[in-house]
């Protein structure tokens, strides 16, 4: 039995080793004639997910629980409810005029292998967050909406310090502290070495963007959505009794119409253009031409335009602000290395490495530096499971 049992896992090991070191083909992938078709039906349930789970709608419902003044009323939510749909058909639009667009006119092996590298990677990310998310809240014994048991024990302890009655300066001043936390959290996910490889470096590998080809901007994003739904409720409650429901709710959706264009290599040079659109890209954050520039592979771009505020004021402030170039940039990790073309490796290849550098080294302080140290720290002993390289485990790389 016990010689049985070996055999099939060592069987089940090969397996897994194979689906590791495989890779998508760019020569396939141009000849596969239902990737438009697929990629279609894909955009539209993506877009449909992406408003009903885990942006607008999704914070609409988490401030409705908690709302203390009644539902919304007829008129506002038929506002709400045309936006939504402009933003549906914006979002839809925009992917779709990008797909076509970029299938026509560029290297049809790059962009049709990055889709089919990228798309899958995105799928594995959500599935992996939902489970993980789920087994979390489980375990914690916090059922479907932790998050807002969590917050109805802040609404009882933190004390409402200054009230804000004008509504457009408490939702401004909302607006900035949330946009504040944003910052912040997305800037950690650049200088924190274990939130850059388990989090964030996934979202930043893509040598040509397009909605469907960019995965999660923080694959498992738990580690970071919690803590920042917690830190904006006790900045606003500072402020305010009640959550601005409808007001914020209209914000998000007039921002999120313009997000679609933050992840789309055809859409760069009309984005810089065109001075409306421009405009209110950076009005409301950095979004557009802005936050392509943050893509950049170029080491100087490495933390530019985080987002967040009016204006992009948080990146003014702290220096991280930089204007789109008129070229538009080549996009990626910095320096563009070769990476493994296997979305199971874009997805768990940080991981990997973490666990790999755990295993490997010994010392306590080098442990804890693996763990909580910044971006550039290289242990004695690591190994790269996403780029391209020497891997014998004994060096840096």
């Amino acid at each position: 039995m016990k010689y049985v049992d070996s055999v099939r896992i060592g069987a089940v090991t090969r397996h897994l080793q194979r689906l590791w070191d495989a890779e998508v083909d760019p020569a396939r992938a141009v000849a596969a004639r239902w990737l438009a078709p697929v990629a279609l039906v894909v955009l539209v349930l993506y877009v449909l997910a992406e408003l009903l789970v885990t942006e607008p709608i999704g914070d609409l419902l988490t401030l409705a629980e908690l709302q203390a003044g009644g539902p919304l009323a007829p008129w506002q939510m038929a506002v709400w409810a045309g936006l939504l749909l402009l933003t549906f058909a914006t979002r839809v639009a925009v992917a779709t005029v990008g797909y076509f667009v970029a299938a026509d006119g560029l290297d049809q092996a790059r962009f049709r292998g990055n889709l089919l590298l990228y798309l899958p990677a995105a799928g594995i990310q959500v599935a992996a967050l939902v489970l993980v998310a789920g087994l979390a809240a489980g375990l914690a014994g916090l059922g479907i909406h932790p998050i807002a048991d969590v917050v109805a024990w802040l609404d009882r302890c933190v004390p409402t310090l200054v009230e804000v009655p004008a509504m457009p300066w408490a939702l401004l001043l909302g607006w900035t502290l949330y946009s504040f936390t944003g910052y912040f959290l997305h800037w950690l996910g650049h200088a924190s070495r274990l939130l850059w490889h388990v989090c964030h470096a996934p979202h930043h590998m893509p040598e040509f963007l397009h909605p469907l080809g960019a995965p999660l901007a923080f694959g498992f994003g738990f580690l970071l959505w919690i803590p920042q739904a917690l830190c904006v409720f006790v900045l606003t409650r500072l402020f305010a009794t009640e959550p601005l429901l409808f007001e914020a709710g209209v914000v998000a959706l007039v921002a999120y119409n313009l997000e679609i264009f933050n992840h789309s290599t055809v859409h760069y040079d009309f984005c810089r253009r065109n001075r409306v659109l421009h405009f209110l890209a950076m009005f409301f954050g950095g979004h557009g031409a802005w936050h392509y520039v943050h893509h950049s592979a170029a080491h100087e771009h490495q933390t530019a335009n985080l987002g967040g505020g009016l204006f992009l004021l948080w990146d003014r402030v702290f220096g991280t602000f930089v204007e789109p170039p008129r070229e538009r940039p080549a996009v990626g990790l910095t320096g563009q290395p070769e990476l493994y073309r296997n979305p199971l490796r874009v997805v768990f290849g940080g991981i990997a490495r973490i666990v790999y550098e755990w295993r490997a080294n010994k010392d306590l302080r080098t442990r804890f530096l693996i763990l909580f140290g910044p971006i550039d720290y290289m242990p004695p002993r690591t190994r790269e499971y996403v780029k391209k390289r020497a891997n014998d485990g004994a060096t840096a790389g």
